[in-house]
């Protein structure tokens, strides 16, 4: 059962998730490369989870409710990244896995989700955000993305995924714009950060960053 929240400002009714702790898949890990921001330029990294059990209707078809971040692309232990992805694994990153994680690894992993709900600054909006990420619980099995996993590299250009890509995201890579079908994905309303699916990050922005991250071994013992 999805919760509708009116935007009273004179917009569309939309469909946000539903506050509490939540099991979501991750599908979607997206290299947004340089952009700027408050801090100044900063390699940033978008990723989206479908959240199980919460469904919204889309051209008649019930589809899974998705909620999104983007981070800093950063593995310091202060910054938003680091601090979630610790959080999610359930043990911290030791130095040589800091430099050399390989973020797509998260793609198609499970997690639980606290989703928070703050108001706009004029009250007349409501948009869902991620308070915590936290692991699965002990013995749930890991749940089945709905369609396709999708990870992009900002330098890859236009390609047949970047294609597949909301408008939003998009335009954040530099790409050209295209027509979307009514109803597509164009991101969760979450936050008053500029964009759909956006969350500032309020870690340290300063955090040194690698853009070079090659995979590391694996571990069966933890998520990624």
């Amino acid at each position: 059962m999805s919760l509708i929240l009116k935007d009273e400002g004179g917009g569309t009714d939309f469909e946000i998730v539903p506050e509490g702790i939540h099991i979501c898949v991750c599908d979607q890990v997206i290299d947004l490369g340089q952009q700027e921001t408050n801090y100044g330029t900063k390699h940033q990294i978008y990723i989206r989870w479908q959240v199980i059990g919460q469904t919204v209707e889309i051209k008649g078809e019930q589809l899974p409710m998705i909620i999104g971040n983007t981070y800093n692309a950063s593995m310091h232990p202060d910054s938003n990244l680091g601090k979630h992805l610790a959080a999610w694994r359930g043990r911290t990153f030791s130095e040589e896995e800091k430099l050399g994680f390989d973020i797509k690894a998260i793609a198609g992993a499970g997690c639980q989700i606290q989703v928070v709900h703050n108001k706009s600054k004029d009250g007349q909006k409501t948009y869902a955000n991620i308070g915590a990420i936290m692991g699965l619980p002990p013995g749930t099995p890991n749940p089945e993305v709905t369609g396709q996993i999708i990870t992009y590299d900002s330098g890859d250009g236009e390609t047949t995924v970047s294609m597949s890509l909301a408008p939003w995201l998009r335009k954040k890579l530099g790409l050209e714009e295209k027509s979307r079908e009514p109803g597509s994905d164009d991101g969760p309303p979450n936050t008053e950060a500029g964009d759909p699916g956006v969350q500032q990050e309020t870690g340290n922005p300063d955090a040194p960053f690698n853009d070079q991250l090659p995979p590391i071994g694996s571990d069966t013992q933890i998520p990624f």
